[in-house]
């Protein structure tokens, strides 16, 4: 997998059943790049993993660099102290988390991320980035609010009829 295929956000998920795969195929090439990137790899995200991520990712330094997490469980504790670096980086600093259980992470952790999915293929890595992300990010801001899956988020209502 190249880098150059993933888009340019400040913290990108990677969906994939072969988590290891990806994730190797991607620090390979971060390793080679700078040696201030750093590979988190963890089958289970823990609050002190997290811990070391964020004062990872605190630490001045004069580079970009990206922060390769890797894991296919994350604890509740984890995701909520790993929230505010997600959303507010250091200047410089990319994350991208690769994981096979999307289905673990919380709602507001995911609303951090631009998600992609990654899968082999015939020995080579395939991306799909979020059909609707693409659609939103390639639309003028003018117009934005009037895409359909956008009109159909503001008109929900919840349990209250509240919007």
């Amino acid at each position: 997998m190249k880098l150059s295929v993933l888009p340019a956000h400040h913290a990108t998920l990677i969906v994939s059943s072969e988590r290891d795969s990806v994730s190797s195929s991607l620090w390979a090439e971060l390793s080679s790049l700078s040696p201030a990137n750093r590979f988190f790899n963890q089958t289970v995200l823990d609050i002190e993993t997290a811990r070391n991520i964020i004062s990872w990712a605190n630490t001045p330094y004069n580079e970009d660099r990206v922060g390769l997490i890797s894991f296919h469980t994350s604890g509740v504790p984890a995701q909520n102290a790993m929230l505010k670096i997600l959303e507010e980086p250091r200047e410089g600093v990319r994350f991208i988390l690769v994981t096979s259980n999307r289905e673990s992470l919380l709602p507001t952790f995911l609303s951090r991320l631009q998600e992609v999915k990654g899968e082999l293929t015939d020995g080579s890595q395939q991306l799909t980035v979020n059909t609707n992300v693409e659609l939103f990010l390639e639309t003028k801001p003018t117009s934005r609010m009037k895409l359909p899956f956008v009109t159909e988020l503001l008109s929900r209502v919840d349990e209250e009829d509240r919007k």
